[in-house]
């Protein structure tokens, strides 16, 4: 899961990048897009929940670490919760990483793989109500993402199905390489 454009890789997250992890969860400043920040035993139980999705055979939670290829840094995480044939997507960049250039490339990524990898047949991003629906619409809509009723209270949600994103099927909205 290669990005051309900026020089940004996916690769599954692994046992060394429990700080990462837990430098994400427990900021407030990041979790202000997502919910309360976790206290460092409650994001160290996540990871390991994290983890053990990753390892599993059964097709469902992925979690991989958004690194820059130049400097061999992790700069956060993008992730697909699978339920079903729906998987919601996620992606958690460090503040230092905030510069608008990763978010399109990560993406792709995902949206790739939910429905070309994993076979989903509904994406879904969720973000919570306030300043971030913009940042979250913006992000969602070039793939075709249409607002729907929220699942969760407090929430903005959008959804793609995989008709809906086979006939137009836009690929590297992100100027990342569809062939990798």
């Amino acid at each position: 899961m290669t990005t051309a454009s900026y020089t940004t890789d996916l690769r599954p997250l692994r046992d060394d990048d429990q700080p990462l992890y837990l430098a994400l969860y427990t900021c407030p400043r990041v979790m202000a897009r997502f919910g309360p920040p976790l206290d460092a035993d409650r994001a160290t139980r996540a990871f390991r929940k994290v983890m053990a999705h990753n390892r599993s055979d059964v097709p469902g939670h992925r979690t991989w670490a958004v690194v820059d290829t130049a400097t061999g840094r992790a700069l956060g995480i993008a992730a697909l919760h699978r339920e079903g044939g729906v998987a919601e997507a996620g992606i958690m960049l460090l503040p230092a990483a905030w510069d608008g250039r990763r978010s399109h490339a990560v993406m792709d990524r995902l949206v790739l793989h939910a429905f070309d990898v994993a076979g989903v047949e509904r994406l879904i991003g969720v973000c919570l109500r306030g300043a971030n629906e913009r940042m979250s619409r913006r992000l969602l809509q070039p793939y075709g993402f249409a607002e729907e009723p929220p699942g969760r209270p407090g929430t903005v949600q959008r959804g793609l199905d995989r008709a809906r994103w086979s006939v137009g099927r836009p690929l590297a909205i992100g100027r990342s390489d569809p062939a990798r």
